[in-house]
């Protein structure tokens, strides 16, 4: 976005929306660990034994990428959330560090 003088391009950081991305990737997170289809029994047959053993393969392998897919997200709501605390803490201090400055 441009300046409000119609100069240079500058940006602006909404803290408020970078928790609210956190909170939502942390809801979905939630939904994917309640997802799990580990624990799916050995010995179920679906009347074709290459079928059953490519079922059971692919839920293995559906339910490892859910796992690595909730850790990775959780990491992501961590370093949103972290993100947004220093942003609000830069803030405070850039506040903090004008109203101190002396009058020109």
């Amino acid at each position: 976005m441009r300046d409000a003088e119609g100069g240079g391009l500058t940006f602006a950081v909404v803290v408020e929306q970078l928790g609210e991305a956190a909170r939502g990737v942390r809801s979905v997170t939630q939904v994917a660990q309640a997802g799990a289809v580990e624990g799916l029994p050995q010995a179920v047959s679906l009347g074709h034994d290459r079928l059953t053993q490519v079922l059971i393969d692919f839920c293995g392998r559906w339910d490892r990428g859910l796992s690595l897919l909730v850790g990775d997200s959780t990491a992501m709501a961590d370093t949103l959330e972290e993100t947004a605390a220093d942003y609000r803490r830069r803030e405070e201090e850039m506040q903090t560090r004008y109203r101190g400055a002396p009058a020109r």
